[in-house]
C-alpha cells in the first residue's frame, strides 16, 4: 500500500456501542474498551432497552472511569442498531470511531491497531477488523465470526466482493460518516430489513472515492454463542437484508453495481462466505439464495431517497 499520510498516533478514538436488553454483556464490553492501550479513550453507549437497567449496571460494576477515560450512556426509544449507532457517533467527539457490539470485547491493542490501519493512507474511510469467536464446542454450536489472515485494501467498487467484514469490528472516520449521511436506518438488526447496513456504508464510501481497508491486527472477541438451529434464522436475516441493500443500489443506479453483483454471484457459486461459514454446517447455499431473492424483491418495492442514498421509512 502506498502511504498518503494519515492520522497522528495520538488521534482520539471513540468506541460506540448500541445495546438492547443486555446489561450484563455490555458491562463486559465497556470494561474491555476502557482498558485498551490508549492515553485517552471515550466510550459512548446508546441503550435502546425497554427496561432501563444498563446505566445502573455500568455504574454499579465499573464505577467512575479512570483519568483519560470517559463513558457516556444515553437512553433511546428509537429501534434498530443502525439508529443506535448513528446516535452514538453523533455524540462522539473522536475523529476515529470504533463500532463494536454489546456482546464483544476489545483486545488491549485494538485502538492502537485501528490508528495504525487508518494512518496507512489518508484516503481510508472505513476499516474492518477480525471478529474472533470465543472458545466453544464446535460440535454443539457456533459463534458468528470473521477472519482474514492478510490485510486487504479495496480501492473501488470493483474490489468490494473481496471485502465482507462485520460491523462488530468496524472503524470509521467521523467526517466520512457525516459526508455519507450515516448508516441507513432501514438496514441492520432491528430494522425493516434486518442486516446489510455496514456493507451499504462501505459501498457508498467506495463509490464516493474513499478506500476500505481490512486489517487482521484490529480484532475483537465475540461472545455470542448460539445453537445450530439459530444459524438458519441468522442466515435468512443476513441475506434478506443483503438482498434489500443491493436492490436499493440498483434503484439508485449506483455506478458499477451490476458488475459488482456479477462478481459477488461468482464468489458465492465457487465458495461459501467467510461469515456464513462461521454459522455452522447448516449454512446452506440454497437458503442464502432464497433469502437474498426475497430481500431483493422487498427492497425493489420500497422507496429510496436519491439525495441521501437511504431507504425512505
Amino acid at each position: 500500500m502506498t502511504s498518503a499520510g494519515g492520522d497522528p498516533a495520538n488521534h482520539r478514538v471513540s468506541v460506540v456501542i448500541a445495546t438492547r436488553e443486555r446489561p450484563e454483556a455490555v458491562v463486559q464490553a465497556v470494561r474491555s474498551a476502557l482498558a485498551v492501550d490508549a492515553a485517552t479513550i471515550e466510550v459512548v453507549v446508546v441503550d435502546q432497552s425497554q427496561v432501563p437497567l444498563t446505566r445502573g449496571a455500568l455504574i454499579e460494576r465499573l464505577g467512575t472511569p479512570p483519568p483519560g477515560r470517559s463513558l457516556t450512556v444515553e437512553g433511546s426509544t428509537r429501534r434498530g442498531v443502525s439508529a443506535g449507532r448513528n446516535r452514538g457517533i453523533s455524540l462522539a467527539t473522536g475523529e476515529l470511531i470504533l463500532i463494536t457490539d454489546d456482546d464483544c470485547t476489545l483486545a488491549t491493542n485494538t485502538v492502537s491497531a485501528l490508528r495504525t490501519a487508518f494512518g496507512a493512507d489518508k484516503r481510508i474511510g472505513i476499516v474492518y477488523g477480525n471478529v474472533r469467536a470465543i472458545d466453544h464446542d464446535r460440535a454443539l454450536g457456533f459463534v458468528p465470526s470473521y477472519h482474514r489472515s492478510e490485510p486487504f485494501l479495496a480501492q473501488g467498487l470493483e474490489d468490494k466482493h473481496l471485502v465482507e467484514g462485520l460491523s462488530a469490528c468496524m472503524g470509521l472516520r467521523k467526517r466520512i460518516w457525516e459526508e455519507l449521511g450515516g448508516f441507513d436506518e432501514q438496514l441492520g438488526v432491528g430494522s425493516a430489513f434486518g442486516s446489510g447496513a455496514e456493507n451499504d456504508l462501505a459501498i457508498r464510501a467506495l463509490v464516493a472515492g474513499h478506500l476500505v481497508y481490512e486489517s487482521p491486527d484490529v480484532q475483537v472477541t465475540h461472545h455470542g454463542y448460539r445453537e445450530f438451529n439459530e444459524g438458519e434464522v441468522l442466515i435468512s436475516r443476513y441475506w434478506f437484508g443483503t438482498g434489500a441493500m443491493y436492490a436499493k443500489h440498483l434503484k439508485l443506479g449506483t455506478p458499477g453495481m451490476m458488475r459488482h453483483l456479477t462478481r459477488v454471484a461468482l464468489r458465492w457459486t465457487i465458495s461459501r462466505s467467510p461469515i456464513s461459514s462461521s454459522l455452522g454446517p447448516r449454512a446452506l447455499r440454497w437458503r442464502r439464495l432464497v433469502s437474498f431473492a426475497r430481500g431483493l424483491r422487498a427492497g425493489l418495492a420500497c422507496r429510496v431517497d436519491p439525495k441521501r442514498g437511504h431507504f425512505v421509512s
